[in-house]
């Protein structure tokens, strides 16, 4: 999600990008994902968001929600599961909850998180990365995709 946005500005904010600011470190607004969705949400901003597409703007604020919590388990979890002191989590399938450790060996008594639907948040992924392909293309184009017949696996 991070490196996504950071393609934004090559998009919306090419004053930015054809000076030497991008590059001598990328703005706070650009470089992550959640920096970008709190900077689009924030209409009081020293740095105006007015040159980004209101489509663009309204998905990122609406429809990623689903944002914060793969945030929390990405961070907790697995990147940095030493600093947060994180055990494992709970999985739950066909009914059955099984344990899932981080730190074998460790004298923990239980996981401390239930593990998200990753189920439905792969699907938001996709939806969001689907959004994003037919908008930037759009974009590129100047034309617009009609999808005529979506397959849908059983």
């Amino acid at each position: 999600m991070d490196y996504i946005t950071r393609i934004t500005p090559f998009f919306f904010d090419k004053k930015l990008v054809f000076s030497n600011q991008y590059y001598q470190g990328i703005p706070k607004r650009y470089f992550s994902f959640h920096k970008h969705k709190n900077w689009l949400s924030n209409s009081t901003s020293s740095y105006s968001h007015e040159h980004i597409p209101d489509e663009y703007k309204e998905h990122i604020i609406k429809k990623t929600d689903w944002f914060d919590d793969l945030q929390y388990f990405r961070d907790k979890y697995l990147v940095h599961p030493f600093y947060f002191g994180s055990r494992g989590f709970y999985y739950k399938k066909d009914g059955k909850t099984t344990p899932i450790w981080f730190h074998p060996g460790g004298c923990y008594t239980k996981p401390v998180m239930e593990l998200p639907n990753i189920e439905k948040m792969m699907d938001n992924i996709l939806e969001f990365l689907t959004f994003l392909n037919e908008f930037f293309n759009f974009q590129l184009t100047g034309k617009r995709y009609v999808t005529i017949f979506k397959y849908e696996a059983d």
